[in-house]
């Protein structure tokens, strides 16, 4: 089932799996298990070299350790390169006053890029799921986003040199722990996640369940909403920058000054969004 659907997923953006070179983001956790696992199934057939990147933001002492510890351990038992690093986040967080969300991610991302480096690999997967879409697309809408960033995370995205793609956006949790249990993967359970501390926790916690009351397929409106409003502004853009042009070549023809002077139509248009 989840390989039927990731396929089909990547099929509908056009996304070829064929002799990529790809780090994984493997927390330990029971999504980025399922991916690196159905990349380990796909690896022979698909002709994929796979690394392993695991961070260790020693939030939990002891028990991050063995998460990092169980993650190597796959890797080897399954001949898959591994790579990790140990950060302080919480150190980091009381010297820059940055969230932990915040600078968790930022440890991560500059860990990835350079494991990319290392092995050559301009392809970054990440777990992110359905459910994570829906989440992320509510809180952005609460706190009043705009633009592209109420399409919440992107399938796909530029990553220094390389590419950042998400294959699970088209399933939920459930999904994934149902392919856990199937394939006799035992994750690591992060405890911190059954918290409300975190403002996306309460949403998973209070908020998600009920949705799923009133459609069990509420993940599969958000991912297309999330593509229909990429669409939209991708197109908008382009029609921005088109009907600018055409004011540019009208300004030049009329030679008027670069400030003042500006027509009507020209104005309204360097007022508009965006620009930014």
């Amino acid at each position: 089932m989840l390989q039927t659907k990731v396929t089909a997923f990547l099929q509908h953006h056009a996304f070829k799996l064929e002799n990529k070179r790809i780090v994984v983001g493997v927390s330990g956790g029971p999504d980025s298990l399922a991916l690196l696992h159905f990349l380990l199934q796909n690896r022979e057939k698909q002709g994929l070299f796979i690394v392993a990147a695991h961070i260790d933001h020693m939030f939990r002492g002891p028990e991050s350790y063995e998460d990092a510890l169980f993650v190597k351990e796959y890797c080897q038992q399954n001949r898959i390169p591994f790579e990790m690093v140990q950060v302080n986040v919480p150190e980091m967080m009381k010297l820059t006053g940055k969230s932990a969300e915040s600078a968790g991610r930022e440890v991560r991302y500059e860990f990835y890029y350079k494991v990319m480096e290392k092995y050559n690999a301009p392809y970054l997967a990440l777990a992110h799921h359905g459910d994570d879409q829906t989440e992320t697309i509510l809180m952005r809408l609460t706190r009043g986003s705009t633009g592209m960033a109420r399409a919440g995370i992107l399938f796909s995205r530029p990553f220094h040199s390389g590419t950042i793609f998400r294959p699970f956006l088209c399933l939920t949790k459930t999904d994934i722990e149902k392919y856990c249990q199937e394939h006799n993967l035992t994750p690591r359970i992060d405890p911190s996640n059954q918290t409300e501390v975190y403002s996306r926790n309460r949403y998973r916690l209070k908020v998600l369940p009920f949705l799923k009351t009133e459609n069990p397929q509420v993940h599969e409106q958000f991912q297309r909403f999330s593509e229909e409003l990429q669409a939209d502004e991708m197109f908008l853009q382009e029609l921005t920058v088109q009907e600018l042009n055409k004011v540019v070549k009208k300004e030049k023809r009329q030679k008027l000054p670069l400030i003042s002077g500006y027509s009507p139509e020209c104005l309204y248009l360097y007022k508009g969004e965006g620009f930014n």
